[in-house]
């Protein structure tokens, strides 16, 4: 296992994060000796893959990283409409290559900056798409001992979840997905379409998407337009506009809160902090 000292803020979309030890396998061979080797030791770890919803500690993290973004790109037409992916795969990626193998369905995703493996584990939707693993027939899975096969209803998946994020040994590797057919210029406009609805959010600048799962949409409309320092929030956005630091992010989120917690009103962020 080759381990290096990397920053993490080069490893997040919001461009956030201090230090840390990273271990980038760079295929499912590599993966699976060493992740079998850090559990047998007992060593304290966290799974990073697009790095779309995570802020980092600008102090850095103790914690080894296990980086998944070279683990499996694999792409593969079983044909009937099933399709196999490895979790390192964007959907962007995903999303082009069904269009050229006339399958579609998740189109609205185009717009989510997250790998098969985070789009799985987080149950990502958007759009017409309600969640992702609508579409996941089985999962690949590995505890840190062997590789299981889980079905869609093993996951027991809700809104923005899956059981998957309370199983924090078990690293998604690949899925089988079950598409519908479509044409490859009906794929394209929805594109063009998602991209026009999202035109209105400042992805100009680095950001960690959506920053709340639920939340009350008045008062997030009291900090719409929010600025301090680096920091920016606009449409439900968090972003760097340049120097954003991790303190005065978490003490955005947690102001937030505060107020949704004195009305009564429910909150909750889907980005992860990593501390």
């Amino acid at each position: 296992m080759k381990i290096e000292r990397e920053n993490l803020s080069e490893y997040t979309t919001i461009k956030i994060g201090g230090v840390a030890s990273l271990w980038k396998p760079d295929s499912i061979d590599e993966f699976k000796n060493g992740y079998e080797k850090i559990q047998r030791e007992g060593m304290s770890f966290r799974v990073l893959g697009n790095g779309s919803n995570i802020i980092a500690s600008g102090n850095g993290i103790s914690d080894l990283v296990v980086f998944m973004g070279g683990v499996s790109n694999l792409i593969e037409n079983l044909g009937g409409g099933y399709v196999k992916v490895g979790a390192s795969v964007r959907l962007q990626k995903l999303i082009r290559y069904l269009a050229k193998s006339g399958l579609g369905g998740i189109s609205d995703l185009f717009s989510v900056p997250a790998t098969v493996g985070g789009a799985i584990l987080m149950n990502a939707g958007c759009g017409s798409v309600r969640g992702f693993t609508d579409f996941v027939e089985t999962v690949i899975v590995h505890d840190g001992v062997k590789l299981h096969e889980l079905s869609r209803s093993d996951l027991e998946a809700a809104y923005r979840f899956t059981k998957l994020q309370h199983l924090g040994n078990c690293i998604v590797l690949g899925a089988v997905l079950r598409l519908r057919e479509c044409e490859k210029a009906t794929v394209d406009s929805e594109i063009r379409h998602r991209l026009s609805v999202v035109a209105k959010r400042p992805y100009q600048y680095p950001n960690c998407g959506s920053l709340f799962k639920y939340s009350n949409r008045w008062v997030m409309k009291l900090f719409d337009g929010y600025k301090s320092g680096g920091l920016y929030f606009k449409n439900g956005t968090l972003c760097n506009r340049g120097g954003a630091e991790f303190d005065d992010a978490i003490k955005f989120i947690e102001r937030i809160k505060r107020i949704h917690k004195v009305f009564g009103l429910r909150c909750k962020e889907e980005v992860k902090i990593w501390r």
